[in-house]
């Protein structure tokens, strides 16, 4: 499922990850729908992009997993312009917040490798797995760089 920033940002207050009274959040959401080309133009837009990126991924995980013992998960794997055009600490962050929010409600991954498609290599892994796997395995082995790992 694909969501606009303030789709997260209401969804996020919807699931109680975020408050409804956040109007820099919000703000900041708004002016992203409005502007999708927007660069950060001080030191805050690149924080307010991280939050909306990891509200969008536990709000994912939520959607994903509800239900669903996950303890076994072995690859979390993020995709997206954020996590793409970020830091690798930035993108750790981002993609942690998912593995510790206990409030989803079922057992979360244990163990998960965390990893970026910054290549935009899953589409392509995605068409080639069914006739050839053995494209498929190495092209995500050697293209999905994992990102530093964040204790949860």
């Amino acid at each position: 499922m694909r969501w606009s920033a303030t789709g997260v940002v209401e969804a996020a207050v919807a699931e109680r990850l975020l408050s409804a009274d956040d109007e820099d959040l919000t703000a900041a959401a708004r002016r992203r729908v409005a502007d999708p080309c927007l660069l950060p133009a001080d030191d805050a837009e690149p924080d307010a992009d991280e939050r909306v990126a990891a509200l969008a991924a536990t709000l994912a995980l939520r959607r994903h997993g509800r239900g669903r013992d996950l303890r076994d998960v072995r690859l979390l794997i993020g995709s997206g312009g954020v996590l793409r055009h970020t830091a690798p600490d930035r993108a750790a962050r981002i993609l942690a917040a998912p593995l510790c929010d206990h409030a989803g409600g079922w057992p979360l991954p244990r163990a998960a490798t965390v990893v970026v498609d910054r290549d935009h290599v899953l589409a392509a892994a995605g068409l080639l797995a069914a006739e050839h796997p053995s494209a498929a395995v190495p092209l995500l082995r050697q293209r999905l760089p994992t990102v530093p790992s964040i204790s949860h």
